[in-house]
């Protein structure tokens, strides 16, 4: 189970404030945090995918995250389907994960709460709101910004017409990140 005491907050002058964010002009002034805070000082890649993946992109996305893993710290978020699949594989893998969420910390999604307290212990949890902040439709474009901005590339492993995955993409192919 997560706990209140675990959370840590990083101020945007912390040096292990993520340094990809410090250039937005609408960067978050804190984040929260659970786990790891030195994979924010590794190399990442963003990899996502929509909750309707396609159950062999699902498959084939958990062992491309596994092997992902060896060589980047992975940036995804936390909903079921694609992003799940990266969750599982890269826990399988190295265990080098980073899930930032559309919420606080005190509003994790409970379907995939084991999940998430496994990459609580072996990777990090964060997000750009207070702990109690629940999910609002608006966060999911700015966490999806977030997810972006923090790996050198985007690989999107199935993604709908209007789904959050392509958002992410749009935002890395504006800052002209390989996706």
């Amino acid at each position: 189970m997560l706990r209140r005491e675990d959370i840590q907050v990083l101020e945007k002058g912390s040096p292990a404030y993520p340094e990809e964010w410090r250039m937005l002009s609408d960067a978050p002034e804190r984040v929260y945090a659970i786990g790891k805070i030195a994979l924010l000082s590794a190399r990442k890649i963003t990899v996502v995918g929509s909750r309707r993946t396609p159950v062999q992109a699902v498959k084939l996305g958990g062992e491309i995250a596994k092997e992902l893993s060896t060589h980047f710290a992975l940036v995804t978020g936390v909903a079921e389907g694609g992003d799940s699949a990266v969750i599982e594989g890269a826990l399988a893998g190295t265990g080098d994960i980073i899930c930032v969420l559309a919420g606080g910390l005190d509003t994790l999604p409970q379907g995939n709460l084991s999940l998430l307290e496994r990459v609580a212990k072996k990777g990090l949890l964060l997000s750009p709101y207070p702990l109690e902040t629940g999910v609002r439709t608006f966060s999911y474009e700015y966490r999806n910004k977030l997810l972006a901005w923090l790996g050198v590339a985007t690989f999107v492993l199935g993604a709908g017409e209007r789904s959050g995955a392509l958002i992410t993409a749009k935002y890395a192919m504006a800052q002209e990140k390989p996706v």
